[in-house]
């Protein structure tokens, strides 16, 4: 009988163990939600520029808006597209809106002014701002 107990008392305590890992980890991706929300660009102190310059905007309702211009000027723009995205267990989720299969970013590191993403084997790097300085992003 004192076995039996002993044996329910350390399952109780691993289960427990397990069950704080898994909410710290999630609460992480709270974290990690709310600090997405806004404008990023390519950090081109840690990383090669694209060709053109350009910005995603995420919103708290998990849309993103992709921006993509022909020059700084941003007077021409190439790339416009609209997003779902997501964050879940680590991984940034994202699909064009008429998509159905979902793509993912595993997140290295995010804070409210940087973060660092691994996709496809390749390192991206984005920071907080804007590549436009035209443009009126007030509304985030």
């Amino acid at each position: 009988m004192v076995l039996k107990i002993k044996h329910i008392i350390i399952c109780t305590i691993i289960l427990f163990n397990f069950d704080c890992l898994s909410k710290d980890f999630n609460k992480s991706d709270y974290i990690f939600k709310d600090f997405i929300i806004g404008t990023w660009i390519v950090d081109t102190e840690q990383a090669e520029p694209y060709p053109f310059p350009g910005y995603i905007e995420y919103f708290k309702n998990g849309t993103s808006n992709v921006h993509f211009f022909e020059d700084e000027k941003c007077e021409n723009e190439i790339i416009s597209d609209l997003l779902h995205w997501k964050i879940d267990n680590g991984y940034l989720y994202y699909k064009d809106v008429s998509e159905f299969e979902w793509s993912k970013d595993k997140i290295i590191k995010m804070t409210n002014t940087h973060h660092v993403l691994l996709s496809k084997g390749e390192t991206l790097y984005r920071k907080r701002g804007i590549v436009c300085n035209n443009l009126d992003l007030s509304d985030e």
